[in-house]
């Protein structure tokens, strides 16, 4: 089981069955809502500069609920690009959710968690095409090195079973 702890406590539980591409959008999104939390703290002035930080930092699409305000790093994945039910669970709810969904045609997996020390919400858009991209590269990279290791073996005379025994009780040869 793998928790996700948001401002020292525990927000949300993962068990291990949960696929990689929700596992990875999970740990993104709670790695942020942590700073956003932080930096709410402080009562900014502008929450846009917060959102503005982020996607500096790589968070392509981010949006917050803050003080009743609707804030989005882009215009195309903002508050209307979620779905009302994920909203709501968030926003009345005061739970922490994650749905898989289509905003603008992309098939994306949104999250929500709520940040009540600062009477806030964050949500984020996680695209399922380039969380599949990036792990295509990874299984590309690691059958790349397969087969090389493989092929590696057998230069050097290794990966061939001539002939096999049975050991015996004590693990000596029979």
């Amino acid at each position: 089981m793998a928790e996700f702890g948001l401002v020292n406590r525990t927000i949300h539980k993962v068990d291990e069955h949960v696929p990689l591409a929700d596992l990875t959008a999970l740990t993104d999104a709670y790695k942020s809502a942590s700073l956003v939390s932080g930096e709410l703290k402080s009562n900014p002035a502008d929450p846009m500069d917060l959102l503005s930080r982020l996607q500096t930092l790589g968070v392509e699409r981010p949006v917050l609920y803050y003080r009743g305000n609707w804030y989005a790093g882009r215009a195309d994945f903002g508050p209307n690009a979620l779905p009302e039910a994920l909203r709501s669970r968030i926003n009345r709810d005061g739970r922490a959710s994650r749905m898989t969904t289509k905003a603008r045609g992309e098939p994306v997996i949104a999250v929500g968690i709520p940040l009540d020390k600062v009477d806030a919400s964050y949500f984020e858009f996680s695209s399922l095409k380039e969380l599949q991209n990036t792990l295509t590269t990874v299984a590309r990279a690691l059958v790349g090195a397969s087969r090389r290791d493989h092929r590696a073996l057998h230069r050097q005379g290794g990966g061939r079973l001539v002939a096999a025994r049975p050991l015996g009780r004590n693990g000596s040869d029979a």
